[in-house]
């Protein structure tokens, strides 16, 4: 074992990297000179998108397609997306509309997106608790919340707290 992991790190030293066997299926490719071998990267994240986004290069996790296969499987892949991927629309969407957590993990500047809340808080009242203050201040949003448990209120605005008829919603559900 201590000779397999000397050889690797010699290899890594020397800027060489291997590509697994296909038919290993828990091998994973490696990225060669940044750029990585997309179709190995597809057939790993086909086969078990965690363990290969766990082992990817930043290369990989700033993919767009790539990432966009991972979130397709499994929205939790948008755990492993790049800062920049955090930021677009399409790929927290389509995490967004698998479950109300991808919420807490997309950036400051999504956390604002409407649809994005919507599709969240659509699913669960508690997604707007990890809303921006925009969205917890758009009476819509905070409406179909308190429409599924009046404890949502506590995150509406301040304002919306304020509102009459949203209280008397939230005293009722």
């Amino acid at each position: 074992a201590a000779a397999k992991a000397g050889a690797a790190k010699e290899r890594e030293a020397a800027g060489k990297t291997s590509v697994p066997s296909p038919s290993s299926p828990k091998a994973l490719p490696q990225a060669e000179k940044g750029v990585p071998d997309r179709p190995l990267w597809e057939d790993a994240i086909r086969r078990d998108w965690e363990s290969a986004l766990s082992q990817a290069p930043p290369e990989v996790r700033s993919d767009h397609a790539l990432m966009m296969q991972a979130v397709n499987q499994d929205w939790r892949a948008l755990t492993y997306a790049s800062e920049t991927l955090l930021a677009e629309h399409e790929l927290v969407l389509a995490a967004a509309k698998q479950s109300w957590w991808a919420i807490e993990h997309v950036s400051p500047a999504l956390a604002d997106d409407y649809l994005v809340a919507e599709e969240a808080v659509k699913q669960s009242w508690r997604a707007l608790h990890f809303c921006s203050h925009e969205a917890r201040a758009n009476h819509a949003i905070v409406l179909e919340a308190i429409s599924q448990d009046g404890e949502a209120l506590q995150w509406a605005s301040g304002s919306l707290r304020a509102d009459r008829a949203l209280v008397l919603m939230a005293v009722r559900t």
